[in-house]
């Protein structure tokens, strides 16, 4: 009876600036929201009625939150693309050992009928005084 464990595989060490990039979210949101309390505080301590407190409360929220949003928002993109390009590296890997597991003539063959223009062009040029309409890998397609 054969059962198959999963094993994660080990963490990478983090560098400097991947340390700093996992607190950089948390240092975002804390300058906002230390931004709109200065904003606050010098807004009282200047005496401003409430109506234009709460007018300046409402603009300085709505703008640090539009900051840390986007900031969020860019953040989760290009983590998304860099696990994406991950992805997309160990799938190419995994491609690359079993091409090399094919015999010669199958591999040929898988090639052909994945970039046909790419194999054509390439051997009408390794052959310059060839006739496109003899080459033995178009006549097979």
């Amino acid at each position: 009876m054969s059962s198959s464990v999963l094993v994660p595989e080990p963490a990478e060490p983090q560098t400097v600036a991947g340390q700093l990039k996992s607190i950089a979210g948390l240092l975002a949101l804390i300058a906002g929201l230390v931004t709109i309390v200065v904003i606050l505080v010098v807004a009282e301590l200047a005496g401003v009625s409430s109506t234009q407190f709460t007018t300046l409360a409402t603009a300085a929220i709505g703008v640090v939150g539009s900051g840390v949003g986007a900031y969020f928002g860019v953040k989760v993109g290009s983590d998304g693309t860099a696990k994406a390009v991950q992805g997309q590296r160990e799938e190419a890997a995994h491609a690359q050992v079993f091409a090399a597991h094919l015999p010669s003539n199958l591999a040929q063959a898988a090639l052909h009928n994945a970039f046909p223009q790419a194999i054509d062009a390439a051997s009408s040029m390794s052959t310059p005084d060839a006739d496109p309409d003899s080459n033995p890998a178009s006549a097979s397609a």
